[in-house]
């Protein structure tokens, strides 16, 4: 672990359930401060949910259609969230993991390793998975 206090981490898991059972484990051990990080899913901290489950219902993705609009773009906490994404290890799920390769906002780094938790394609919306592979 001492050779990581300098690098960026993604532990994914398939769930919340999970992603919130790793993070208090973790907690255990007494990790340094500022070194845990849990991010949280859009659906948590969006503050307009309705619009935003209309547009997933729909099948589309927020961040391409919602939040460039949104008038909380600049202080909405999914995005400040993830603006802060620097060092430490960062407890997310599948699905999130998916959203990060498109690292939005752009400022987030790219992960010196990636620790994956069970099964992934269990972990993504089979949409998703098809969205995927025909942007490819």
């Amino acid at each position: 672990a001492k050779n990581m206090t300098h690098k960026l981490v993604f532990y994914s898991s398939l769930n919340k359930k999970l992603q919130e059972e790793a993070y208090n484990k973790i907690q255990d051990f007494k990790p340094p401060t500022g070194t845990i990080h849990m991010l949280h899913s859009k659906e948590d901290q969006c503050l307009h949910k309705d619009e935003l489950n209309n547009v997933i219902n729909q099948g589309y993705m927020p961040f391409r259609i919602l939040c460039p609009h949104c008038e909380n773009h600049t202080n909405c906490p999914y995005t400040l969230e993830r603006k802060t994404i620097s060092t430490g290890i960062y407890f997310v799920t599948h699905p999130m993991l998916h959203y990060l390769k498109y690292r939005i906002p752009q400022s987030i780094p790219v992960p010196d390793m990636i620790v994956v938790d069970e099964n992934i394609l269990k972990g993504f919306y089979l949409q998703e998975l098809l969205l995927f592979h025909i942007s490819y």
